[in-house]
């Protein structure tokens, strides 16, 4: 199985993603079209939603359960890996009958 490392960028300025390449950036180039350095970076987890979405770090998805009853929660990288969390506590991605992205941290309304 090939891992691929991709990243997304939130520009703070513009309130919106910029799409980028895994190296670009690092090495002196810019990181946004209007130059701006005020991002954040959040990768892709090497996983896909139910409707074949990719999932980053930083999505907000529900969560579904054996009985089909969902909780929503948030990607984030801890220790190594990527979990799910929630006010509830923290959970791994293998405990979910499937998960769908509703959104992100950015643009949740």
């Amino acid at each position: 199985m090939e891992r691929v490392i991709k990243f997304r960028a939130w520009d703070e300025d513009a309130q919106r993603y910029e799409w980028i390449g895994a190296c670009a950036g690092f090495f002196g180039g810019e990181l946004t079209p209007d130059g701006s350095r005020n991002i954040k970076f959040e990768q892709f987890t090497g996983l896909h939603d139910k409707n074949g979405k990719e999932i980053y770090e930083g999505d907000v998805v529900k969560c579904y359960n054996r009985r089909d009853k969902y909780i929503l929660k948030t990607v984030v990288f801890n220790n190594g890996g990527y979990i799910l969390k929630c006010d509830r506590g923290i959970m791994p991605f293998g405990l979910y009958k499937s998960v769908e992205i509703t959104s992100n941290i950015h643009e949740m309304g």
